[in-house]
């Protein structure tokens, strides 16, 4: 079979997976998550803090002037909001991100291997995750700029000119207005990646040493370098500067059972019911299990190793650094969780520098779509749950005096009756679903958690605070 088909029927299945993905989302009015409500709150400040409508907005709220990452969601949504109607915007942004996540994978692992397409319909099933769920909207676009960035990199990384890095700097600096995490983990990748690549090539080259080969793979490093300073400038500024509740130490969790037992069973895939959510999470952490160590088996059995085998140490460096950020402020701002994720999809990276026999590439799509209707179904129900009872709690918004200020106070922020486990880290749809009330009479909502912080767009004027 031509190679042409199975690349097209490979597209054609991912934009199947995708709309099997987002049937929860659109077949219904609200999507369920913890931090939607306080995201679309603050975009609607974004919109209105000069308008007549912000009066309100405009005695407790000031808008922050520098550059500050976990921004870009905050910014989006503003947009979209201009066209549609709140809730249509989030689902609208939500939708994006499950259609973009395995583009820009794909768009990664073809710049390794233009066969190894097919790996990246299991992004589909791993975007449908607690990070989502929990409405980390900017972290959610920075993973797909994430691989967009590493993926042109890869492409170009050996014919780097000044306009190829002009790009590549202005994808490195979208990339932190996303989320500050995501950029450094980007430029650690394409960094570890570049001494690797430039040791191997020294070794292959050991036997006839040049200085003029030497200084010439030094040149597209440096460019590399220089196209990456300006996020990085950002990234030295952002840290020094300090935030809110910023990780102060490094703790091990070698020794954390929990970590383990998280990293090993792919827990951030449990949003609303573990009965019906861990057993499929445990399934795809064995598919992924799986193809590692059979790839690793048959590379020590033939000692074919070779240069591209190197895209392993990024999952490996990601994984090291989730087994030592075990510090309380760590776990606060969920970085454990947001590590498992990275370590997946960059493993990912490593398993398209092989080949495959045929029936692996139809085992691992079969296995795609089984997992992403799986997730699908058992998220249904629960959204469905959710949306009966959002729709009942912002329709308080009509009593709601326009421009005010309100003071919700949430007594069962997982619903009632529950709908979600009340143990673990679950979805609480609750926590922030007064944002939506807020929008619709352009009031100050009073437990806006994003506006007590100094990383988002809007905060309090320190009067408020």
């Amino acid at each position: 079979m031509p190679l042409s088909v199975p690349a097209r029927l490979e597209c054609w299945v991912l934009a199947a997976l995708c709309v099997i993905a987002l049937v929860p989302v659109w077949s219904f009015t609200y999507f369920p998550n913890t931090d939607g409500g306080a995201h679309l709150a603050n975009a609607d400040v974004l919109l209105q803090y000069l308008q007549p409508a912000g009066v309100a907005y405009r005695q407790y709220y000031e808008l922050s002037h520098r550059p500050l990452p976990n921004s870009l969601g905050h910014f989006l949504l503003a947009l979209l909001m201009l066209a549609f109607k709140p809730a249509v915007a989030e689902k609208v942004l939500v939708s994006a991100y499950v259609i973009a996540l395995p583009i820009a994978v794909r768009y990664a692992l073809r710049a390794i291997n233009p066969r190894a397409g097919f790996l990246a319909l299991l992004a589909v099933p791993l975007s449908l995750n607690w990070i989502l769920h929990q409405g980390f909207y900017n972290f959610c676009c920075s993973v797909a700029i994430f691989f967009i960035l590493l993926g042109y990199w890869l492409r170009r990384r050996d014919r780097m000119t000044v306009r190829r890095a002009t790009v590549l700097g202005l994808l490195a600096l979208l990339l932190y207005f996303g989320h500050f995490l995501s950029i450094v983990l980007a430029c650690a990748a394409i960094f570890i990646l570049c001494a690797w690549f430039f040791v191997a090539a020294m070794w292959n080259n050991r036997a006839n040493p040049d200085g003029t080969r030497t200084a010439a793979r030094l040149r597209p490093i440096l460019i590399v370098f220089a196209a990456l300073a300006p996020a990085i400038a950002l990234v030295v500024w952002f840290q020094l500067g300090g935030f809110a509740g910023k990780p102060a130490k490094t703790t091990l969790a070698l020794l954390n059972p929990d970590f383990w037992k998280n990293i090993a069973g792919l827990s951030i895939l449990v949003s609303y019911r573990a009965h019906s959510e861990r057993p499929i999470a445990h399934l795809i952490s064995l598919t992924f299990a799986a193809l590692l160590l059979g790839t690793l088996y048959r590379k020590f059995r033939n000692r074919n190793w070779t240069i591209p085998d190197g895209l392993l140490f990024i999952p490996m460096a990601f994984v090291a650094l989730y087994f030592t950020r075990g510090d309380e402020a760590s776990g606060v701002l969920f970085i454990p969780q947001r590590l498992i994720f990275y370590s997946f999809l960059t493993l990912l990276l490593f398993l398209a520098a092989q080949t495959y026999a045929r029936w692996i590439h139809c085992a691992v799509i079969a296995a795609a779509v089984a997992f992403t209707c799986a997730l699908s179904i058992v998220h249904y129900r629960p959204i469905k749950a959710y949306n009966e009872q959002l729709a009942e709690f912002i329709t308080t918004a009509q009593r709601i005096a326009p421009q005010t200020t309100l003071l919700p106070l949430i007594f069962s922020p997982r619903g009632t009756p529950l709908v979600s486990d009340a143990d673990g880290l679950r979805v609480i749809p609750f926590y922030t679903a007064a944002g939506y009330a807020a929008i619709d009479r352009h009031a100050v909502d009073l437990r806006n958690y994003e506006a007590g912080l100094d990383y988002f767009p809007v905060r309090y004027k320190p009067a408020t605070s």
